[in-house]
């Protein structure tokens, strides 16, 4: 395959990489960034003579937006704990709140706990990056300090709180009219059918059902161990990027490894799916074992799966709402019938079980009432056994 480059020289094919490599005092004796020019056969040629350059000459620094750098470049990216998601919210949250700081240029010493109070409460971006931002700078400083590059100055910050979901608060359900709305109006051979039956079969996360290979659908259940996750390219301190891409990973935690037993009905809907895509792997000209992809064979990203999502929301004559909602569903479905809340945790992939708590208190008490006059006539209860010996 063709290297990739974006810039001619004197008739010759070079990939041109621009980086930060430091702070400099500029004219008026402010800090300002320092950029460097590298140019390679390629991409990858030009990244190793940044890095290499980065390691030979800027290793003994004391300026903060240096060593943090450095530390993102040969620590935290390279950590294989963290997900690639994690890496990329975090870098790309420093970026936007430290990014004009004054602070970059200041050396390590100078810098106290309050001036990073004083950025980040500064800050004008949402609390949810002020929060990833901290945590990058946790890191570096928690290395640092190990490293006795530098004190540990996080301790005592106030961070801002992040609005969450009260307990409460009523969970939005599909009806079960909408739902057959959907089962009904949706024709077959639409490339997005199935994915809305699991949805409401499974109550699976639309991630989780993106990432599914045929081998997960088989043996009548559906075995949910991965996720797919749009990777947000993590900014280069000049703040360029490459764009969002689509990858499979580990789902959102342990708990959420799972297999979810699938119905007679969404085992059929599964089988006329792979009918479908196989048919239109021959005339489009690809292969795939994904359940789910463009017509090209590619994977999806959500936001395109969202848009479409609407759109059928529409043609069915159901009120949009997001694809989340068939999960909340499924949730409520199952409370409502009664079904023990450990179970509920277990199918959904609930890391805690408070979180399937929610759907318990929004079940009406009419269905409360039901589900237990339902439990009290399951053969086998203690009630029964009780009554029968005493007969």
């Amino acid at each position: 395959m063709a290297n990739k480059t974006n810039v001619t020289i004197n008739g010759r094919d070079y990939y041109k990489l621009k980086r930060k490599v430091g702070q400099k005092r500029n004219k008026a004796g402010a800090w300002v960034a320092e950029y460097k020019i590298f140019y390679g056969k390629n991409k990858q040629e030009a990244e190793k003579k940044y890095r290499a350059y980065m390691e030979r000459g800027r290793v003994d620094t004391r300026c903060f937006g240096e060593l943090v750098d450095l530390f993102i470049d040969s620590v935290l990216l390279p950590d294989p704990a963290l997900k690639p998601t994690t890496k990329s919210r975090y870098v790309n949250a420093y970026r936007l709140v430290f990014g004009s700081s004054d602070i970059l240029g200041k050396d390590i010493d100078e810098i106290t706990g309050l001036d990073l109070q004083r950025v980040l409460s500064g800050s004008s971006y949402a609390a949810s990056s002020v929060r990833a931002a901290y945590k990058l700078v946790k890191r570096f400083y928690t290395y640092a300090a190990a490293q006795r590059l530098a004190d540990d100055i996080t301790p005592g910050i106030v961070l801002p709180a992040v609005n969450s979901r009260r307990q409460d608060q009523r969970i939005d359900t599909f009806s079960a009219e909408e739902l057959q709305r959907f089962r009904d109006g949706i024709p077959a051979g639409h490339r997005l059918r199935l994915l809305v039956i699991l949805g409401i079969e499974t109550g699976a996360r639309v991630a989780e059902l993106l990432a599914l290979r045929y081998e997960d659908l088989a043996g009548g259940s559906m075995i949910i161990n991965k996720s797919l996750a749009e990777i947000d390219p993590i900014k280069t301190p000049d703040g360029s990027r490459e764009k969002t891409r689509a990858e499979i990973l580990a789902t959102k935690t342990l708990h959420s490894v799972r297999a979810v037993p699938l119905s007679e009905y969404a085992q059929k809907e599964i089988a006329a799916h792979k009918k479908w895509h196989t048919a239109e792997m021959r005339k489009n000209g690809y292969k795939t074992d994904f359940v789910f992809t463009t017509a090209s064979g590619s994977l999806y990203y959500k936001s395109t799966v969202r848009t479409a999502f609407y759109r059928l929301c529409k043609r069915v004559g159901v009120e949009p709402r997001g694809f989340h909602t068939f999960r909340h569903t499924f949730g409520s479905r199952l409370a409502a019938a009664g079904v023990p809340i450990q179970t509920v945790s277990q199918l959904m992939g609930h890391s805690d079980i408070s979180v399937t708590a929610a759907y318990y208190i929004n079940v009406p008490e009419d269905q409360k009432r039901a589900a237990i006059e339902l439990l009290a006539g399951i053969p086998g209860d203690p009630a029964q056994k009780k009554n029968r010996r005493s007969e």
